[in-house]
């Protein structure tokens, strides 16, 4: 009943949609998430106990993990005080570039709620791609940040100017390594696989399950694919060092894509790496030419 219900709220257009959001905001109504019985949101257990009220919001406690929450927890709109109408701006902007101060001055906000509003739409995006897969020709790449601890200090590590260098040549620890993956349909795998040189074992954690059968796999000529190829039984072409394709196949679109989230970050003057994951979903959101509509919804309707 609750997925029906959920089908065909989507179903709406995004103005329908945020016209009735406003309407059931400004009649302290709800869609209802916990219709079929309340789960935990954290640990997706069923032992709850009502557990008070916050503005005129019904709180509930999970026995098993003793944590608290309401419908509204784990989506974006969790402990939002602004109508959606709002959100719906926000999103807008926030996915034409704008920055925090500017999206803060459109909307009548303080710069750090415009700050914490990104970090809810960036892990709602990021459930879009935790079972992505990708198929067909798929390339395959690796590139590097320079590590960043912006915003926290840390003992017996010297901070550094933005922009900065790092102190070793080549690539070595100082170094985030991001693996990147790309399909023709433009499904796209972009995470952290660790510090330095790439290893085979890294890129099973990446990539391990999320390669379909039967798919070509298209990279350098880096040792670490070959394993990792031979393990799931996949055709592996390779780009031989100092040339730019094999064939019909290259690595120009993984290559694009890597100068293009170089591009996307320069402007936000430096990304803690705690906080990397989620940009790279934000970017590969944008790359594959997503709906921001779709994900208007998906914010919405996303537990």
């Amino acid at each position: 009943m609750k997925q029906d219900l959920i089908e065909q709220l989507k179903k709406l257009s995004v103005e329908e949609l945020k016209n009735l959001l406003n309407e059931v905001q400004q009649t302290k109504t709800s869609v209802k998430r916990f219709e079929n019985g309340i789960v935990c949101p954290i640990c997706g257990k069923k032992h709850i106990q009502k557990f008070g009220n916050s503005s005129g919001i019904q709180r509930y406690r999970c026995k098993d993990c003793g944590k608290t929450f309401t419908e509204y927890t784990k989506t974006v709109f969790f402990s939002t005080k602004k109508d959606y109408d709002t959100w719906f701006k926000y999103i807008d902007l926030m996915m034409k570039g704008l920055s925090l101060a500017k999206i803060a001055n459109k909307l009548n906000m303080s710069v750090l709620t415009a700050f914490h509003w990104r970090h809810k739409v960036l892990n709602a995006i990021r459930k879009q791609f935790e079972n992505i897969t990708i198929s067909g020709v798929v390339e395959a790449d690796e590139t590097f940040l320079l590590e960043s601890h912006k915003g926290k200090k840390i003992e017996g590590i010297e901070s550094r100017k933005r922009g900065g260098k790092a102190k070793l040549r080549g690539i070595s620890h100082q170094q985030v390594g991001i693996m990147v993956a790309i399909d023709g349909n433009k499904n796209i795998i972009a995470d952290i696989y660790g510090k330095g040189r790439l290893k085979t074992n890294q890129i099973e954690n990446v990539l391990g399950n999320k390669i379909e059968k039967d798919s070509i796999l298209v990279t350098d000529s880096h040792k670490s694919y070959i394993g990792f190829a031979k393990n799931h039984n996949l055709q592996h072409k390779r780009i031989a060092r100092g040339k730019y394709k094999n064939g019909i196949y290259h690595i120009n679109n993984v290559n694009n894509y890597h100068k293009g989230l170089k591009d996307f970050i320069r402007p936000f003057n430096g990304i803690s790496t705690r906080y990397l994951t989620n940009y790279l979903n934000w970017f590969s959101w944008i790359k594959s030419g997503a709906d921001n509509n779709l994900l208007i919804k998906d914010c919405l309707f996303g537990f």
